[in-house]
């Protein structure tokens, strides 16, 4: 006879340290006492998951973080966008309005800029902190034995972007012209000669400066910055323009193109040459030439006799050509005339996400336009919409009735903020942060800018509006300070 004893599973585990359990003697298979090391191995392995979840959920947070915080980071870098506001601004410092420069653009810096003096001109950068001139570069002047003199034009200056090694430049084109007092008209004297002024635009020093005559007694009169080209423009007789392409930083000539002969065109400055789509814009015979920074001929735009040309300058600084025959309005562009409902809103942000698009209002509404195609893709029901700030692929359309926002591609709604607006020219100018959009609002009966609210970008959703002086009218939000004029017609800085 056989004795067979109960065969019991061994699982073999590593040591964890824990004493064994004891031994209950005389117990068989059914009766053993079943081991802790299972227990703990699954709360171990779930405390390990844990932490490793939340080492990858931790690393994600922090990708993101980074991530937004880079996209912020440039954004900023895009003309027109502003640092971020306080809770509350106070005044400090005023000055007269006729000490206020006329901005250079497209710097997007209200403080940098063209100030005429009693007998001239000069560029000149105010400080942020205190509103007193931080460095002053004259331009023209009067003759010294000039009498009954008026002053003289003001220069055309351009800016010039920074590039790797090279702070951002400010470039300007002067001439002798001058006026005088002549009675009931002033009379101009015209230019003889004209240099180019380039001045570094962070301290004011004068980097180059050359003479700019395409031979005796022809002048540059206009001005179209290409990069480092100075595209001008040489009026050689009454309707004739000589345009020549100079280096900024040596003076010398790249390229010169003659005049076209024939008859002048109608309705377009013919003795100028203007920044248009990054091209020199310069009359032809029967329309306008689009040239590039080396002179090559990019586009002609055929311009009919009957119609009526217009330049303007967009908030951003950037020039625009339009062709109107008072029903229609082409925007003419490097590749085609882009047809128009009415003429562009003022769009002082882009910072292209959008693609390359151009905003109209009508009656109808808003209409987005893309200049790449000439086609409209969408138009949205919004009234009275005076501006528009294109941000992260978002149209913000700043309507009489507050802030309607809107997929820049597609046309559809993402949110809006309605607000009462008593008057919107003495309220201000609507600014951004790059997280959040400011928007001055004057209260009805009273046209001074009471409230500065904050809307975030994403979502409209209000937070603490920024407190400001009363009394004030006319907030600018856009970069540097923001300015304000008070009753007594004076510019106030904000800080």
């Amino acid at each position: 006879m056989v004795l067979r004893r109960g065969r019991t599973e061994v699982e073999l585990v590593e040591d964890d340290g824990a004493a064994p359990a004891p031994a209950r003697p005389h117990a068989g298979p059914e009766h053993a006492a079943p081991s802790p090391a299972p227990a703990r191995r699954r709360r171990r392995r779930f405390a390990v998951a844990g932490a490793a979840l939340a080492v990858v959920l931790l690393g994600a947070q922090l990708v993101t973080d980074a991530r937004d915080r880079a996209a912020l980071a440039e954004l900023r870098t895009v003309p027109g966008v502003r640092a971020p506001l306080p809770d509350a601004l106070t005044e400090v410092w005023r000055l007269p309005l006729d000490r206020l420069p006329r901005p250079v653009v497209p710097t997007g810096d209200p403080l940098t800029g063209v100030r005429g003096t009693p007998d001239g001109s000069e560029l000149v950068a105010l400080a942020p902190a205190t509103g007193a001139d931080a460095w002053v570069v004259p331009l023209t002047s009067a003759p010294a034995d000039a009498v009954d003199t008026l002053g003289t034009p003001q220069p055309t200056c351009h800016a010039g972007a920074a590039t790797t090694g090279r702070p951002a430049l400010l470039v300007c084109l002067v001439t002798d012209a001058w006026s005088r007092d002549a009675g009931v008209l002033a009379h101009d004297v015209p230019p003889t000669t004209s240099r180019l002024v380039v001045v570094r635009a962070t301290d004011g020093t004068v980097v180059a400066e050359h003479a700019t005559d395409a031979g005796p007694g022809t002048p540059a009169t206009s001005l179209a910055l290409l990069g480092e080209v100075a595209v001008l423009g040489h009026p050689v007789e009454p309707d004739t323009l000589l345009v020549r392409g100079v280096d900024v930083t040596t003076g010398e000539e790249r390229w010169r193109r003659e005049p076209p002969t024939g008859r002048p065109l109608l309705g377009l400055d013919a003795r100028g040459v203007r920044r248009v789509d990054g091209a020199a814009a310069v009359r032809d015979v029967d329309g306008v030439e689009l040239l590039d920074a080396e002179g090559t001929l990019v586009r002609r735009a055929r311009v009919p006799a009957d119609a009526t040309v217009a330049w303007t300058d967009g908030a951003d600084g950037r020039g625009r050509l339009l062709v109107t025959d008072g029903e229609q309005w082409h925007l003419v562009t490097q590749r085609l005339n882009v047809l128009l409902p009415r003429p562009p809103v003022d769009v002082p942000v882009d910072d292209g996400s959008g693609g390359r698009l151009v905003l109209a209002a009508t009656r109808a509404g808003l209409h987005a336009v893309d200049t790449a195609t000439g086609r409209q893709r969408w138009t949205v029901s919004v009234d009275e919409v005076h501006s528009a700030l294109v941000v992260q692929g978002r149209v913000h359309a700043v309507a009489a009735d507050g802030v309607h926002t809107y997929d820049a591609r597609t046309g559809a709604p993402l949110w809006e903020h309605l607000h009462a607006v008593h008057d919107e020219a003495a309220a201000g100018t609507v600014g951004t942060d790059g997280r959040d959009l400011y928007v001055p609002v004057a209260d009805e009966g009273e046209e001074q800018a009471v409230r500065l609210l904050r809307l975030a970008l994403p979502d409209g959703r209000p937070s603490t509006p920024v407190a400001v002086p009363p009394g004030l009218s006319g907030l600018s939000t856009g970069p540097g300070p923001v300015l304000g004029r008070n009753a007594a017609g004076e510019v106030v800085g904000l800080g």
